[in-house]
């Protein structure tokens, strides 16, 4: 089993704007999620959806929890933009965690960043912390009603989502990935979105 997970930074390619994307219109707060849930935020503020696995060490074994993540614009912090994690998990024990992540600047070939702070999970008293082993989260419309008033009426739609840039770069989109764990030791990993191909 991994040691627990304290920070992801994430590098993602130049050219891809959240301002424009037509997601977040609203905020939520932290606090927010966190007494109410999803129900606690307004249908404006959301921006994806996704899962996470968790594994928890308990009386000497290993027991893994599936997660479901929604995610949310938050307020402005520093000047930055703010994303929310919200991440809960039912089964085998009812958790609820919330992940916060700014987005900042990056250099070259890099376009910005998002940097996310994992706090340390509890457990059962005793028993060593869990450790977030796999999350995955979109940023896009798909399944994503927003709503706005219109002459007095509420008028439901889907918003534009994540443009490509004009341009991609000759060996595809670049990602970089680092990984911080609390016993304070790193691990990074790279990859390249292929460019599409048009027809």
């Amino acid at each position: 089993m991994p040691p627990p997970l304290t920070a992801l930074d994430l590098r993602y390619p130049a050219n891809i704007g959240l301002i424009t994307s037509g997601l977040g219109l609203e905020t939520c707060e932290a606090a927010a999620l966190e007494a109410r849930g999803p129900a606690g935020c307004p249908p404006n503020a959301l921006m994806g959806f996704g899962t996470a696995l968790v594994q928890m060490p308990i009386a000497g074994t290993v027991l893994e929890e599936s997660a479901y993540i929604t995610t949310w614009m938050a307020p402005i912090r520093n000047g930055h933009l703010q994303l929310l994690f919200y991440a809960e998990g039912r089964e085998p024990v009812y958790a609820e965690l919330t992940l916060t992540s700014a987005v900042l600047e990056a250099s070259p070939p890099y376009g910005g960043r998002l940097y996310t702070n994992i706090p340390e999970i509890p457990n059962i008293a005793g028993a060593p912390p869990p450790s977030l082993v796999q999350m995955e989260s979109t940023i896009g419309p798909k399944h994503i009603t927003y709503y706005e008033r219109d002459h007095g009426k509420t008028i439901a739609y889907t918003p534009i989502g994540l443009r490509l840039p004009p341009t991609c770069p000759r060996d595809g989109f670049p990602f970089q990935a680092t990984f911080a764990f609390l016993n304070s030791t790193h691990a990074s990993a790279r990859t390249t979105v292929p460019c599409p191909q048009h027809e």
